[in-house]
């Protein structure tokens, strides 16, 4: 074989190897452009399930709520003849079922206290 010829060759192999890395590169790209999607529609449907069970447990919250917010609705009622209904569940909403939260978490807390105490597993 002589030097053209030699020259020739090398030139198609460099030519079919950058075509060959092209295609390597392409293939690489649309893969991680798949996958990348796939993870966007997995991370979409994860927070579609923990908003789902964020509302279910606050749904939870609230029944186990609406008998305090019933009666609190009622003294409030009283309290405040010139006042609507919706006045006090706008109250409610912003300001008084965090407060109940805290105090049922409150009297828990101390719950859990007296029965360490009464083990003897609670020294404050």
């Amino acid at each position: 074989m002589n030097t053209y010829e030699e020259q020739r060759l090398r030139d198609l192999f460099a030519r079919r190897q950058a075509a060959h890395d092209a295609e390597m590169q392409r293939q690489r790209e649309e893969s991680a452009a798949e996958n990348e999607a796939i993870r966007k529609q997995l991370l979409a449907k994860l927070k579609a399930e923990r908003r789902e069970q964020q509302i279910k447990h606050q749904q939870e919250i609230d029944n186990a709520l609406e008998p305090i917010k019933q009666e609190r609705k009622r003294q409030w009622l009283v309290a405040h003849p010139d006042r609507s209904e919706a006045d006090f569940d706008q109250l409610w909403t912003k300001y008084m079922r965090a407060a109940v939260l805290e105090e049922q978490r409150t009297a828990h807390q101390e719950q859990i206290k007296q029965q360490l105490r009464k083990s003897g597993d609670y020294a404050p």
